[in-house]
């Protein structure tokens, strides 16, 4: 009989947290895309209410999740875009170079 060495409670956790970071990495792709269709759809009708109830919808998502795994930044900008849309009916003017920062900031975990 041979003794197996199981990992501890913290290196579970660990490797948990990194598979989901690791799921959430991978989805960033089509995050992005959907915030830039949704983007490029507002630049021509900035009123277009479908489009910002999708992008507070995704942010809304991004928020919740992003800073649990170690992704504060995009948790911050995801709130604030969620919040301005949802509590203060931003208009896209307001929105628009939040999520600019936003995507970017996505962007560059990609690199």
């Amino acid at each position: 009989m041979t003794d197996t060495i199981l990992p501890s409670g913290t290196e579970q956790l660990s490797a948990a947290v990194r598979a989901i970071q690791s799921k959430f990495l991978s989805s960033l792709d089509d995050r992005i895309l959907t915030l830039e269709t949704a983007s490029k759809k507002l630049r021509n009708d900035p009123k277009n209410r479908a489009c910002m109830d999708l992008i507070r919808g995704e942010c809304h998502k991004l928020a919740g999740l992003s800073g649990s795994i170690g992704f504060p930044r995009i948790g911050e900008l995801a709130g604030d875009i969620d919040a301005k849309i949802k509590h203060e009916g931003a208009c896209w003017n307001e929105v628009e170079p939040i999520l600019a920062t936003l995507m970017s900031t996505m962007e560059e975990l990609l690199e």
